[in-house]
């Protein structure tokens, strides 16, 4: 999942057998703030320890996280963020560290299934999960805490209904942090909490981002399954990643499997999807959006790099401000549209149309509630959050060894 977080780094091995600097330059005309580095152990050959330290030029610390993403045992990637000013360069050290002497950092993003297997409003975490083939939506006591799992940066929380809707949904912030735990355990999460809210009706619309396949002119949504399962693959300071599994989503007479893994990085308003979809004759088209249920027009911003779907204004639950959008690389964008205001299947929703690139198709949603951002209020401080957005998309990370 590259194509969310990248920008144009140049990293030069500079040291000796311990120590390790890393000099990073913003090659764009842009200032970089708290952007996304990804870089894979393979990169370093000189290994003389368990793990990587980060520190800036005055020895200070920077919060990274190691990555085992294949669940081998061992760490695949090292990830942290750094912010440049245009055309600005920094040089970094890394040191081999033992597991002991490795330091701990604010966990800064997360994801929380809570399950409930009694149905007695007790719900314990799990990291992986098979739903269950007679859950039926909506039905109580809960099976899991918040409906589904919640995946969050200290900024802002997403939900998606684990069951035949698949919805997906904006539990909003009024403070930083993370407030998982406190979601769909106590108090009426649709009313204003000390955390925030529920911003967001859903209703028949794909919500915040949830997905639908069109066939034949008709638009379905991702809905009951022969099987759906949940599981984290990383969750630590800095990022997030998890995978959710359907196999044996019928269409008419066409059955296909999907996974979705989604991530979401510190102090970012979006989260990042990636899908791959296997089944049908290569045809049928993967659709995300963005719920219209106040009749607010969406804009779109279209480049050769990515195109944005966008609606802001009075749209949240608390009669107030609430900007979201759906982001797509050019390489996965076909078109942008608009579901029916009414009737059965996916209905209020502007949507986006997505192609896949070497069998992966790729966006990502944003919100931005004003009660959490002032600022975000104006829809051009708004714009200004979606173009430091997508500047990280369409840019390079050049890895060069000295």
């Amino acid at each position: 999942m590259r194509y969310l977080y990248v920008f144009i780094v140049f990293v030069s091995i500079i040291g000796c057998s311990e120590t390790i600097r890393l000099k990073l330059v913003n090659s764009s005309t842009r200032d970089l703030k708290d952007q996304p580095v990804v870089i894979n152990r393979s990169f370093f050959t000189n290994q003389s320890g368990d793990f990587l330290t980060l520190r800036n030029n005055d020895g200070t610390p920077i919060a990274l996280q190691h990555d085992d993403l294949d669940n081998d045992g061992a760490w695949d990637e090292v990830a942290f963020e750094y912010s440049l000013k245009a055309k600005e360069e920094a040089t970094l050290s890394y040191e081999w560290v033992t597991t002991e002497e490795l330091p701990s950092f604010e966990k800064r993003t997360g994801v929380l299934l809570g399950h409930s297997e009694t149905r007695n409003n007790q719900f314990v975490p799990t990291t992986t999960h098979t739903r269950p083939k007679d859950h039926v939506a909506q039905s109580t006591p809960f099976l899991y805490q918040a409906e589904g799992p919640i995946w969050e940066s200290d900024l802002v929380a997403f939900r998606t209904y684990f069951d035949s809707r698949n919805g997906k949904d904006i539990f909003a912030k009024t403070k930083v942090g993370l407030f998982a735990d406190e979601m769909g355990t106590s108090g009426n999460y649709h009313e204003l909490q000390e955390w925030g809210m529920d911003v967001l009706k859903v209703g028949g619309s794909l919500g915040a981002g949830a997905i639908a396949i069109l066939k034949a002119d008709s638009l379905y949504r991702l809905s009951q399954t022969e099987e759906a399962k949940f599981e984290v693959l990383v969750s630590g300071p800095v990022r997030t990643i998890f995978k959710l599994t359907y196999t044996g989503w019928k269409v008419g007479e066409t059955k296909y499997d999907l996974s979705e893994t989604i991530a979401i990085w510190a102090g970012k308003r979006h989260y990042e999807s990636e899908l791959v979809l296997s089944g049908g004759n290569g045809s049928d088209t993967l659709v995300t959006g963005i719920v219209n249920l106040k009749e607010l027009e969406a804009a779109q911003v279209i480049t050769k790099d990515q195109s944005i779907l966008y609606t802001h204004g009075l749209q949240s639950e608390n009669h107030d401000v609430l900007g979201m959008a759906v982001i797509v690389p050019g390489v996965h964008f076909l078109s942008f549209g608009e579901a029916a205001l009414e009737g059965n299947g996916v209905t209020n929703t502007y949507t986006a149309l997505l192609k896949s690139n070497y069998g992966v198709y790729q966006y990502a949603f944003l919100a931005g509630w004003e009660l959490e951002n002032y600022a975000l209020k104006d829809e051009n401080a708004f714009i200004e959050e979606l173009k430091n957005t997508t500047t990280a998309q369409n840019e390079l990370i050049s890895i060069i060894k000295e």
